[in-house]
């Protein structure tokens, strides 16, 4: 009993690392500052310190700007942190682009893949959805697109066998609700952000109490 104790005196807080971009479906301005593209995971730490505090030591990895595709750039670092979540947020870059949207379901399921193969700790890995922009007379075009994606998303964390996050389904549609959680149509405001990190931290914290096996 006493090995035990001192073994869970001195585990530490278990690393959660996001990796991935800003998660909104608008074009980035050249020239366009990327400082508050993972403002929610900094707001996502404070609600699992609330939560479950010491728990989760939270680790922000996200680029404004990521894909898939670079995203794999950070899967040796992030691998190496032997973190017991990993969050990616990607597809608002390539749902802009126009990318073709099985490539990316390939794509991320790569990512997934890399991220998964960690040696005998495998981290726990959990994708998040993504979310349009309000737009104006272009809305429902831009809901359509960002709705496809969400599902190529989704789609693609369950056939790799990983939890997801829809943001989407319980996004705001009505322009007077929604308009304060995006501006500029590329980013999220504070709001936005701590709608995010809300709904991320409901999903870690509720995996955490339905399993032993999640963080």
């Amino acid at each position: 009993m006493l090995s035990l104790w001192l073994s869970l005196a001195f585990a530490g807080p278990s690393a959660v690392v996001a990796v991935g971009d800003g998660l909104v479906v608008g074009a980035i301005p050249e020239g366009a500052t990327s400082a508050s593209a993972g403002g929610w995971v900094a707001g996502l730490g404070d609600c699992l310190n609330e939560g479950a505090p010491g728990r989760f030591s939270v680790v922000d990895r996200v680029r404004s700007g990521e894909t898939a595709v670079s995203a794999t750039e950070v899967v040796d670092a992030t691998r190496s942190m032997k973190p017991q979540l990993v969050v990616i947020g990607v597809g608002a870059q390539e749902a802009v682009a126009g990318a073709d949207v099985d490539a990316f379901s390939a794509q991320l399921r790569g990512l997934i893949d890399g991220l998964k193969d960690s040696g005998r700790r495998k981290p726990n890995l959990l994708v998040v959805g993504v979310v349009p922009p309000v737009v104006g007379d272009a809305q429902q075009a831009v809901d359509d697109n960002a709705a496809r994606w969400n599902t190529a998303i989704a789609s693609t964390a369950e056939s790799a066998g990983v939890r997801h996050v829809d943001l989407w389904s319980d996004w705001p549609r009505a322009a007077a609700e929604r308009a304060p959680l995006t501006a500029d149509g590329w980013r999220l405001t504070d709001q936005g952000h701590a709608r995010v990190a809300a709904a991320v931290c409901d999903a870690v914290l509720s995996w955490k109490d339905g399993s032993e096996e999640t963080p």
